[in-house]
This record gives structure tokens, C-alpha cells and sequence, in this order.
């Protein structure tokens, strides 16, 4: 048995399962598969959440503290959390805590600085854009509507 932080097992040993799927691999958990469950409850499965520990020492939905002593032993992790991740609670993206978007907030959540920082510059450049086209064909039109009058206006004349 494990201890109380984190408990290996396989699935079907845990009762009231707080998830069916790991939000890691998004593979359904069978009642053989291996699995860890967390401090914090949520499950994934073995190999899954060792690889997430060796770059991030917190739980990849809810982002609870993984007692990185704790993984050493029972997951038989090496490495530590990198100092550079990106880590921000659901209500961050606007979401409550119990969203079904934690899988994906999970994976946003893994991204380092430097990708996340080239994300968000996309994004800002891509809105720019838009909103510069939107005003380019605002203009352009006004001017069609402009010179549509003055041909009107020439003619009634």
C-alpha cells in the first residue's frame, strides 16, 4: 500500500473513483490498468503522471502540490519541477473548478514561458490583424457610400 499522499494501484481498487480518464492521455481507465491517485483525489495513469511529475510537481488538473519526496518513492521520479512552467488555476481561463475543460487547461498548463509567451503574441498579432482588416473595409465602405451619394446627388441635378 502506498502512502497517503499518492496511492499505485490499479483502477479498479479505488472506490468512488474521482475520474474515469486520465486527463494526461485522455485513455479510459480499465480496472487493470495502473493507475496513481494524488493527494488531491484526481487519477491518472502510471507512466502518464510520472513523465508529468519529472517537469511539474503539481497535480495537472487542479494544480494541488505533488510532494515531490513522495513521488521519489512511490513513482520512482528523478527530477524535480521546472522553475520556468506556466501554472494557473482554472478561474484563471475563466473557468470554475470542476470544469469538463480541465483536460485542456492541464495541457495549456504544461506549456513553458517561452512557448506561452509565443502564443499569446500570435494571438495579439492575429486580432490585430482582424481588427485592422475590419477597419480597412469600414473605411471602405463608407468611402463607396460616400461616392454613391455624391454620384446620386450629381444626377438628381
Amino acid at each position: 500500500m502506498s502512502g497517503v499522499g499518492i496511492r499505485v494501484c490499479n483502477f479498479g481498487e479505488i472506490t468512488n473513483p474521482m475520474n474515469n480518464e486520465c486527463a494526461i492521455t485522455m485513455n479510459d481507465f480499465e480496472a487493470t490498468t495502473r493507475v496513481v491517485e494524488l493527494a488531491c483525489k484526481h487519477i491518472f495513469e502510471e507512466e502518464a503522471i510520472r513523465e508529468w511529475v519529472t517537469r511539474d510537481a503539481s497535480c495537472p488538473i487542479c494544480r494541488h502540490a505533488v510532494d515531490l519526496t513522495q513521488a521519489r518513492t512511490e513513482l520512482n521520479v528523478t527530477a524535480g519541477s521546472q522553475p520556468n512552467r506556466v501554472t494557473h488555476p482554472p478561474e484563471y481561463y475563466g473557468l470554475p473548478a470542476d470544469s469538463m475543460m480541465m483536460p485542456a487547461v492541464a495541457r495549456l498548463n504544461s506549456v513553458d514561458d517561452d512557448t506561452f509567451e509565443a502564443i499569446v503574441l500570435l494571438v495579439i498579432l492575429v486580432v490585430a490583424v482582424f481588427v485592422l482588416s475590419c477597419i480597412s473595409d469600414n473605411y471602405s465602405n463608407e468611402n463607396a457610400r460616400h461616392s454613391w451619394q455624391h454620384r446620386e446627388l450629381s444626377h438628381a441635378h
